[in-house]
């Protein structure tokens, strides 16, 4: 199982205070955790920036690195368009971003999301 991680879902890490890593690993055991090279890029360009936006992309680039999550190229424009093409390919989407969910419901695969600002679920 390859679960893909989107932007949105690793800013409210930090906002939310919740270890999405922990909590990715307790729904799907080991499943492989990516990051398409777009949403990699988003936090790069948000960690520049000033303020709490800035501090939690930061804390996210290096949550990426700490738990050696993979990098994996897709086409697309911005992250949601690469998300959803690894969805086509059988990747599950975490996500929090409400647009990319809707966008994502004829997809026979599930989503992971955000439930009460605390806890993963699957959709």
């Amino acid at each position: 199982m390859k679960i893909a991680l989107d932007t949105n879902l690793l800013l409210d890490m930090t906002r939310l205070k919740i270890d999405v890593f922990d909590q990715l690993m307790g729904l799907a055991g080991n499943a492989t955790l990516v990051v398409p090279i777009q949403v990699r890029q988003e936090l790069q360009t948000l960690s520049i920036e000033r303020g709490k936006t800035g501090s939690a992309a930061r804390v996210a680039l290096e949550a990426l690195s700490t738990h050696r999550v993979k990098t994996v190229s897709a086409t697309g424009e911005n992250g949601d368009e690469a998300l959803q093409e690894l969805a086509q390919k059988g990747y599950i989407i975490a996500s929090n971003d409400r647009a990319l969910r809707q966008s994502l419901k004829n997809n026979p695969q599930r989503a992971i999301v955000v439930r009460q600002s605390k806890y993963l679920v699957w959709q």
